[in-house]
């Protein structure tokens, strides 16, 4: 299985996606509950545009993550999972995935701006405001100056579209 993801990330880092997915699929046939080989098919497949295939090897990784009791790995994944499915315009999903991913890492400053997006791209301007504001609280809490500044300003935008 190290053979086969080493060789796949070296593919994927020479651009070479299509010959990268057959090596992680063999390293996945190999050790099926491998959840890093699920993320990095899910990355492969979605440079590819496959992403409705990226979305189910995503879940399978967030799954495998959640039995084994990587929870770390389990929040960054399902993140990726809310990012792709907002992608995809599947702003229920994502936003269920978001909150799940706050749910699991409360100080991810990405987790409530992924969610903030899916919100106002439903409309919900003053749901998306107030997870911004936490998203920004967050980015200065972690000394983020610069990123909390540019928030404020996406506040600020969404805050003008509202009347």
């Amino acid at each position: 299985v190290d053979t086969q993801i080493k060789l796949a990330l070296a593919l994927g880092q020479q651009k070479k996606v299509d010959e990268a997915i057959p090596q992680i699929q063999e390293a996945i046939a190999l050790k099926p509950d491998f959840a890093p080989a699920h993320v990095l098919l899910a990355g492969a497949l979605s440079d590819q545009g496959k992403k409705e295939e990226a979305i189910a090897s995503l879940t399978k990784a967030r799954d495998l993550f959640k039995t084994q009791g990587k929870t770390d790995a389990l929040a960054e994944t399902t993140l990726n999972l809310a990012v792709l499915l907002g992608q995809q315009q599947k702003l229920d999903e994502s936003i269920a995935e978001s909150k799940e991913a706050i749910r699991l890492k409360p100080d991810s400053a990405k987790a409530y701006y992924v969610l903030a997006l899916a919100l106002s791209t439903q409309g919900k301007k003053q749901e998306a405001i107030q997870n911004l504001t936490k998203t920004q609280e967050l980015l200065k809490t972690q000394g983020k100056t610069e990123e909390a500044d540019k928030i404020a300003q996406v506040i600020k935008q969404l805050g003008e579209q509202k009347q």
